[in-house]
């Protein structure tokens, strides 16, 4: 059984060249955190991440993506093992600060972001400011201001936690 796993994850999946390695170990994190598994598989997937390089903050910055996708308790799990990864490797993170303003900012900072990346996202944003507006603000806010403008992770690698993380959310 050891041998036909390594040859598959290590062989045939993880030996692929369409991925970096540091890209595909931020890959596994987040599936990890989509199928709920905070054993140590999600534990060796953070050390080989930041064994390959991987920036701490990046990993906390996936943390926020899957908490805007999938909520709070999935990334506050991987949090955990996160912060207990870089405790024992004596590497610490700055906390993120607190918003400070009323919220405007963070609004128009989504809704360009929105409008920008998503397809449809003019029309989108109006669709649901009409429909709902409240639930349109917090979209823009929080899921596109507070999350996706946030720096610590480039684009692709945005877009990928992203896809990952919602498997389970939709069902």
């Amino acid at each position: 059984m050891a041998n036909l796993y390594v040859q598959h994850a290590y062989g045939e999946v993880l030996s692929r060249e369409a991925l970096d390695p540091v890209t595909r170990e931020a890959v596994a994190i987040a599936s990890l955190m989509n199928s709920g598994n905070y054993t140590q598989s999600i534990l060796e997937h953070i050390k080989a991440y930041l064994n390959l390089g991987g920036k701490p903050e990046a990993l906390l910055e996936m943390c926020f993506i899957a908490m805007a996708v999938m909520g709070f308790p999935s990334a506050i799990n991987t949090i955990g093992k996160i912060r207990a990864t870089l405790k024992e490797r004596g590497i610490e993170i700055a906390w993120v600060p607190e918003a400070t303003d009323d919220g405007t900012e963070r609004y128009l900072m989504g809704a360009r972001y929105m409008i920008a990346n998503t397809e449809g996202g003019l029309q989108d944003l109006q669709g649901l400011t009409e429909k709902n507006p409240a639930f349109a603000k917090i979209l823009a806010s929080y899921g596109y201001g507070d999350i996706m403008t946030r720096d610590g992770l480039d684009a692709r690698t945005k877009t990928l936690t992203t896809l990952t993380t919602q498997g389970n959310a939709q069902s």
